[in-house]
């Protein structure tokens, strides 16, 4: 027998979640529900980059994910006037239900792709810093998207400093503490320009963390974004 999945979602929440991509996406954004946290997960540049927006739910359920196809998408920007959307999972078959005072709508699909939750660990051997939100986001506005971006900081310094490979293009931004340890990250300017453009500073402070695997992780209140090194 299929295990059926059911989770009720708020609509402005999910459409506010979904607007980011100005352009059609090679990998579809991702509905993840695990336990008390409902996220929706944006991949850039076929996972290069990616950005999770997260909130909080009053009921414990999931955990399950799978891929918002474009005619998902499509379809939920239709219905801004109800209030909450549940959705339905069998299998691989979702159903979308929709109701109001007046009225009640269903829509069948009969396959979704879906996917297993992807997760960072953590390792004693990670780099956190805070750095102010504002200043972080309006650096990424000015940055050249050809050729790459190296971030640095360097130990007993608080200032992280950010060069384009081009050589015409260079800042720093200062973090609320001095970096434990000197450690640097390269990525493509463009994917993190595309990345951080959608993001909102929401709080005054940010966490920036240089993680021990490679991976480079910036987080603001629900917000959270990763980017994958340069090979």
């Amino acid at each position: 027998m299929l295990k059926m999945l059911c989770v009720t979602v708020n609509i402005e929440w999910l459409l506010s979640a979904l607007s980011p991509p100005k352009k059609r996406v090679t990998v579809p954004p991702r509905l993840i529900v695990n336990e008390n946290q409902l996220s929706v997960q944006h991949f850039y540049d076929g996972g290069r980059g990616m950005r999770t927006i997260s909130t909080v739910m009053s009921s414990s359920v999931g955990p399950f994910s799978f891929e918002m196809s474009e005619t998902v998408r499509r379809f939920l920007c239709c219905c801004s006037s109800f209030k909450s959307v549940k959705f339905q999972l069998t299998g691989q078959s979702l159903a979308i239900l929709l109701e109001s005072s007046c009225s009640a709508l269903q829509y069948n699909l009969p396959y979704v792709k879906v996917v297993d939750i992807l997760s960072m660990s953590e390792s004693d051997q990670d780099m956190e810093l805070r750095v102010p939100s504002a200043e972080w986001l309006n650096v990424w506005q000015t940055i050249p998207v050809k050729g790459d971006v190296e971030i640095s900081c360097t130990a007993r310094q608080r200032a992280i400093t950010l060069k384009h490979s081009k050589g015409r293009w260079a800042c720093a931004v200062h973090a609320s503490e001095r970096a434990s340890k000197s450690v640097s990250f390269v990525c493509d300017s463009r994917v993190g320009k595309a990345v951080f453009v959608d993001c909102v500073a929401s709080e005054t402070f940010s966490s920036l963390v240089l993680k021990a695997n490679g991976v480079l992780c910036w987080k603001v209140g629900n917000d959270q974004v990763l980017l994958s090194p340069n090979e």
